[in-house]
């Protein structure tokens, strides 16, 4: 049995199913590794059966063994509702690549509508060291890459160039969702929620994350829809590049007068650069009883096309939100963070410049008082509700914090280097190496 992968539900009971052939091939695809697991037995060509606990899929070392060998599934035989390219996720199902790689998972052809994966109520899915691209189409699909009614729990990910009508990336129906250390780049919904997007009843946590690039209608890079016993966390997230064609550039997020069971958390997160004709980097609606929003130590700044324009404004007022169309002089981009890029890590991002105001800045966890009881809610330390202070997380590409006084704003920690080294090839061939 596989150690269990750190945020993961793990019983004593596991199976490894190893994928080791593409759909329509001799052998275990993916598709029949995922009804291994459901069913717990042997599927098709799977010689491993599942069980009723969670039970961990694998890729083949043969397929990391040449660089353009990808899985490409989409487009291979029937698929049951015309949404889904695999069978719905029923049970608890990791489903995770090679060790300090992301794994591509993408769609062979393109046309009809579908989708990569549905995790059913029943369904626990956890995902990591995986890359999915080109799900999903706009139509009226709704979750490009992923729908969830049940549990997702993905971690060192990245969803690219996925497309529906709502959450291009991963659309949340139901159920709960934790999204750490990852990458949504390139998405696009035809309404709302380019990256993520959440329905009723609906609990979404994203730690550590970068939003790039997505776009649509309304809520570029995450949509909160106004449904009753929802909650929204997003805790050292950096927004940048993101559209909406309406409103909320980076975030929209809407809380329903008629349920006090909403939640709307936003910390430690810079949200600058993205675009919209209404509310550039947040917009917020909807009911704003002080218990059921909490947005505090965010850097929301300086966008491409006008300055920050925040509907309900007062809510980044104070709370030490860093406001740099006010307080640094509508900074320029540069100033904040550096271009979309390599990060030395697995994912892409926006790392930090020098001077950066999100340096040093960010809250490392809040400790609120109710009757008896301590609550430590997290901030770049710990994950969940806590009585005591948790240790702190890593950046989105593994790297500790805090470096400095206390942990950044952002998806990345400042982590300066001590030398600038260059290599230099003469027109002889050689090649010089020299560092400053």
């Amino acid at each position: 049995m596989l150690p269990c992968l750190a945020s993961f539900i793990c019983t004593a009971q596991a199976a490894v199913i190893v994928v080791n052939a593409l759909p329509g091939e001799t052998g275990c695809d993916l598709l029949d590794a995922i009804e291994s697991a459901n069913d717990d037995m042997a599927v098709g060509g799977c010689t491993t059966s599942g069980t009723p606990g969670l039970d961990t899929i694998q890729f083949a070392s043969n397929f990391n063994e040449y660089e353009l060998f990808e899985l490409v599934l989409g487009g291979v035989g029937p698929i049951d509702d015309g949404a889904s390219a695999t069978p719905d996720i029923d049970s608890p199902i990791n489903i995770i690549g090679p060790e300090d790689s992301l794994f591509p998972i993408k769609r062979r052809v393109s046309g009809d509508a579908v989708r990569l994966f549905n995790v059913g109520f029943d369904g626990e899915l956890g995902l990591a060291n995986l890359s999915l691209q080109d799900w999903g189409s706009f139509g009226g699909l709704v979750g490009g890459a992923v729908r969830v009614f049940g549990t997702l729990d993905a971690e060192n990910i990245e969803i690219r160039d996925s497309s529906a009508a709502f959450g291009a990336g991963i659309w949340v129906q139901s159920g709960e969702v934790t999204l750490k250390s990852s990458l949504l780049v390139g998405n696009r919904a035809f309404e709302q929620g380019g990256g993520i997007g959440s329905s009723s009843s609906a609990r979404v946590t994203i730690f550590d994350t970068t939003f790039h690039g997505n776009e649509a209608e309304i809520g570029g890079g995450v949509s909160m829809a106004d449904a009753s016993d929802s909650s929204f966390s997003i805790i050292n997230a950096t927004f940048s590049g993101n559209i909406a064609d309406v409103r909320g550039g980076a975030i929209n997020a809407v809380l329903s007068n008629a349920s006090q069971e909403n939640s709307f958390i936003l910390r430690n997160t810079i949200l600058a650069g993205n675009q919209s004709p209404s509310s550039d980097e947040l917009h917020t609606s909807g009911s704003f009883n002080a218990q059921r929003m909490d947005v505090r130590n965010n850097v929301v700044g300086h966008s491409e096309v006008s300055y920050a324009d925040t509907t309900n404004g007062f809510l980044l007022i104070g709370n030490d939100n860093i406001l740099l169309t006010e307080d640094f002089n509508n900074a320029p981009l540069a100033s904040i963070i550096r271009p979309f890029g390599n990060t030395g890590g697995l994912t892409q991002g926006h790392l930090l410049p020098p001077g950066s105001p999100a340096i040093d800045n960010g809250l490392p966890f809040r400790s609120v008082v109710s009757g008896l009881f301590n609550f430590i809610f997290p901030g770049c330390r710990g994950e969940f509700l806590s009585f005591v202070a948790q240790d702190y997380r890593d950046d989105q590409i593994g790297a500790q914090r805090p470096v400095g006084d206390e942990c950044d704003i952002g998806a990345l920690e400042f982590n300066e280097p001590e030398t600038s080294c260059f290599v230099v090839k003469a027109s002889n061939g050689n090649v010089i190496n020299f560092c400053l």
